[in-house]
């Protein structure tokens, strides 16, 4: 409690004097200083040197009483509810990913009318930035106004490489993906490769790919087509993947010039795989230029591993992976903790399987984490 506040408690009362109050003869100290100067006595001499005492603490009505000589000042105790680093804070913006309505029970559904519903039930919660991913069929005009019919607006969006096919190729559909997302005013995009058979059968364990130095080639070339557009890629390690464990990262990280490739850190999917996601980030903090902020449930994932599942089986159908911010074990607060100072990009939320009962209600979860730790002003 501050000093001023314990202060308002003595307002409208004149406080007595500690030395003015009656002694238990009934003489005041007021009248044993007169007696004192009449007859010339003083003080008797204390043992030692006089008394020391605490400095008083002042009150807009004079001294209070004084603190014990041995008990500390009291301190503030860090509280991480609110997030401590309010330049920070005031800078980056959160968005959410609507994969939740889009992974159907039918599959993925990136249609109209399947954006119209998701986006009717995420306008009534705090978030406004969406991932941006147009439909088929539906241009960046189009897009731009489906969101806008919501109240909602463009976040970075994701291009998934396909590691296997030739570089040239894939470079061109990235530039088109690039254009579609720059005309959004989309300055950053999450860069992934895609799931592939094998990995999606044994996932988050790596393989020590052989293939790795082609995987490296394929992101070299994507990244340098995107730049083009005036777009910063931004590396997306996926459980899956051919970049899904860290070494794999590192890898490609180290291989691709950071003034080419950017990092592009989802905390969930690295938490998957084994990795510290803030020891990560910190590392490679000066690259990052967009996270997915994702929870994990550690013990799920152990369990899926443990029983080899593969990804849809640990995600889906036998084990609980994902949930949503801050009912599982990631550390998101120490993932944020680090990112520097200047950072100004997204944090995309991103559930993929809520365990929350209804989509809507896993939005509201993950909005309420947010606002309760970053505060309500980076949505």
């Amino acid at each position: 409690m501050c000093r001023r506040a314990t202060d308002h408690h003595h307002l409208g009362q004149r406080r007595v004097r500690r030395r003015d109050r009656p002694r238990h003869d009934g003489t005041s100290a007021v009248r044993r200083r007169r007696r004192r100067s009449r007859t010339g006595s003083k003080r008797p001499h204390r043992p030692g040197g006089p008394r020391q005492r605490p400095a008083l603490r002042r009150g807009p009505l004079g001294p209070r009483r004084p603190l014990p000589l041995a008990q500390p000042r009291p301190q503030a105790t860090l509280n991480r509810t609110l997030f401590q680093r309010s330049q920070l804070v005031t800078k980056f913006r959160v968005g959410l990913n609507p994969l939740p309505w889009v992974l159907t029970p039918a599959g993925f559904d990136l249609s109209v009318p399947i954006l119209q519903g998701a986006f009717a039930e995420i306008a009534t919660t705090p978030f406004r930035g969406i991932h941006a991913d147009p439909p088929a069929g539906l241009d960046a005009a189009g897009y731009r106004a489906l969101l806008t019919q919501h109240g909602l607006t463009p976040a970075p969006g994701y291009f998934s490489a396909d590691a296997t096919a030739p570089p040239g190729e894939v470079a061109e559909a990235a530039k088109r993906h690039a254009a579609v997302q720059a005309e959004l005013g989309n300055t950053e995009v999450f860069l992934a490769t895609g799931l592939t058979p094998d990995r999606i059968a044994h996932p988050a364990i790596g393989y020590g790919d052989p293939h790795l130095p082609k995987v490296i080639d394929v992101i070299g070339a994507t990244a340098e087509a995107i730049k083009a557009e005036g777009v910063t890629p931004a590396l997306h390690p996926h459980v899956g993947s051919p970049i899904e464990i860290e070494p794999e990262i590192r890898a490609v990280l180290d291989a691709v010039p950071s003034s080419i490739l950017s990092f592009g850190p989802d905390t969930g999917h690295l938490a998957w795989a084994g990795t510290t996601p803030a020891t990560l980030m910190a590392e490679y903090a000066g690259r990052i230029a967009a996270v997915h902020l994702k929870d994990v449930h550690l013990d799920q994932a152990q369990a899926a591993k443990d029983a080899d599942a593969n990804y849809f089986d640990a995600t889906v159908h036998k084990h609980t992976v994902w949930t949503e911010p801050g009912r599982g074990d990631v550390d998101l607060l120490a993932a944020v903790a680090t990112l520097p100072d200047t950072f100004d990009g997204w944090l995309i939320v991103e559930v993929d399987v809520p365990e929350a009962e209804t989509n809507l209600k896993s939005t509201q979860l993950s909005a309420r984490w947010i606002t309760k730790h970053l505060g309500p002003d980076v949505f």
